[in-house]
């Protein structure tokens, strides 16, 4: 976990958002599992850009990641103006 950390803070001006994601299973969170993943909000220049960054995250490298899934996001300011 230490290395997973100290990359994220060394990537912190790309990363909109990160943390860990609660499991919406409840029988699994009630059985120990209350996470299922991490959701990491990144810049990058493109889509294959962000993929080849997120597979150098120590965590992707040593294999712990089933699956890792980039997708183009778009932010809505929806606090200052109407959608």
């Amino acid at each position: 976990r230490p290395a997973h950390l100290k990359w994220l803070r060394e990537h912190a001006d790309r990363i909109v958002a990160v943390g860990p994601l609660g499991n919406p299973d409840p029988l699994a969170a009630a059985e120990g599992q209350p996470m299922c993943g991490s959701l990491v909000i990144a810049c990058g220049e493109s889509l294959e850009e962000v993929r080849a960054w997120a597979a150098s995250d120590p965590y992707a490298e040593a294999g712990l990641f089933q699956d890792v899934v980039c997708a183009p996001f778009t932010s809505l300011d929806v606090i200052t103006r109407a959608l």
